[in-house]
């Protein structure tokens, strides 16, 4: 029974470690979409092109042609992130609602004021 007990807090520790993983590179995405311009695919083009002449030292033609690339490639990604968004999201409720499982009534109470902050900042559902 006591090594059963062990496994089980391993488990939670190693679920707890994999969700903080998940939502942490969450905000680390989410600040760098931010700072090149999430919603605005010109925005993001301009500052990487900028970045790209200012080490690089691009010609006028490369410039224009990485430009391309880029506008091509900006909408391959997002089309990717927007087919996997919802699965990463689908992993991180299940193991959220399965720590939950685990948890005494005491430590859902408390669990579930960490999940409401955690829904407000990242816009994640309810986890009951």
């Amino acid at each position: 029974m006591r090594a059963l007990k062990i496994w089980i807090g391993i488990a939670i520790i190693f679920i707890l470690g994999f969700a903080s993983g998940v939502i942490g590179t969450v905000v680390h995405i989410r600040s760098v979409i931010a700072r090149v311009g999430h919603s605005n695919p010109e925005a993001r083009k301009t500052v990487i092109l900028k970045r790209l002449v200012k080490k690089l030292d691009l010609t006028e033609a490369q410039t224009q042609k990485i430009g391309v690339i880029i506008e091509q490639r900006d909408k391959e990604m997002r089309d990717a992130f927007s087919q996997c968004h919802p699965r990463i999201r689908s992993s991180l409720m299940d193991a959220l609602s399965d720590i939950r499982v685990e948890l005494t009534v005491e430590q859902q109470e408390t669990f579930d004021k960490i999940t409401r902050r955690m829904r407000k900042m990242h816009s994640l559902p309810i986890v009951k």
